[in-house]
């Protein structure tokens, strides 16, 4: 279990750094926008299925670069909440940076004990799961939180990755033929066919092969602590009693070979993982991406 304490301070002392860490504007190649990509997959869900008056809440918001992306796009009704001051001090500060003048949106706050009477038609927990003490509870907040018939989006590691990663996590893996089921039974949640995106997938990932262009990766602090792993079958049991349904995967940050083999083309294995982003949402995406963003509706 993550100390909490710990966690905080990890973050408060980042917070200034965050956005060069995750979401890789000055050299994309070479760290991977894994923040980014799952900002943008929420917000393609969210402009295609909310209204723009729908109440948004992004619990675990950070610097609150999703809530304000919103702002921009026109929904006003969004609420950010953070277990970090330092972030919350940021996220307030780049919402004044883009010329958004309240007080009303980012807030300190933290899933393990936060509550509210407020409902809302949509809730987010990016990089959130595996900091909360008890996904029972954390599903029962998210239950509360939303109106009927409302969405959540919900991320985490995906710990079918672990039969394709080669790493210790494949090493160690319990039950790997009860996982191996599990890329059968949830394949009905993927939104795409294979056959639908492989061909322009792959001749884009050839076109990439031909121009390999290598540096050296700028290093950060890394995280002080060992992050859990759900498998989707695992997320849906701590949420199906609760009158939660899943929707949809999507899976993302995809890995063109073992991630232990990577450290000599960085560069490359990042370009092709983006590349590939678009088996994400098919079954394949199960098996060779290392999180997923699961939408899941309050019925």
């Amino acid at each position: 279990m993550i100390e909490k304490e710990k966690s905080i301070e990890y973050w408060n002392t980042v917070s200034k750094q965050w956005k060069k860490m995750v979401y890789n504007t000055d050299k994309p190649a070479l760290i991977f926008p894994s923040s980014q990509l799952r900002q943008e997959i929420v917000l393609n869900e969210i402009r295609m299925n909310v209204n723009k008056d729908a109440k948004i809440l992004d619990i675990g918001c950070a610097d609150g670069s999703l809530i304000i992306q919103l702002l921009k796009e026109g929904y006003n009704n969004v609420k950010g909440i953070d277990n970090s001051p330092k972030m919350i001090q940021e996220a307030c500060l780049q919402l004044k940076k883009n010329d958004f003048n309240r007080d009303d949106i980012f807030f300190v706050g933290d899933a393990d004990n936060y509550y509210t009477d407020e409902k809302f038609d949509v809730v987010i927990a990016m990089g959130l799961i595996e900091y909360v003490f008890d996904l029972d509870d954390f599903f029962g907040l998210v239950y509360n939180l939303l109106n009927k018939n409302g969405i959540a989006y919900i991320e985490s590691k995906n710990k079918l990755f672990n039969l394709f990663s080669a790493n210790d996590y494949t090493i160690n893996t319990e039950n790997k033929e009860q996982l191996i089921r599990e890329l059968d039974e949830i394949k009905y949640l993927s939104p795409k066919k294979v056959e639908d995106v492989v061909y322009e997938t792959y001749k884009g990932i050839g076109l990439q092969l031909k121009e390999i262009n290598e540096d050296k990766k700028e290093d950060y602090e890394r995280y002080p602590f060992n992050l859990p792993q759900y498998s989707p079958k695992e997320l849906i049991n701590y949420f199906k009693n609760k009158q939660l349904s899943p929707k949809k995967i999507i899976y993302y940050h995809c890995h063109p070979f073992p991630p232990r083999y990577n450290n000599g083309c960085i560069g490359l294995f990042n370009d092709l993982s983006l590349l590939m982003q678009p088996l994400g949402y098919t079954p394949v995406g199960a098996l060779i991406c290392s999180a997923y963003v699961m939408v899941i509706k309050n019925e």
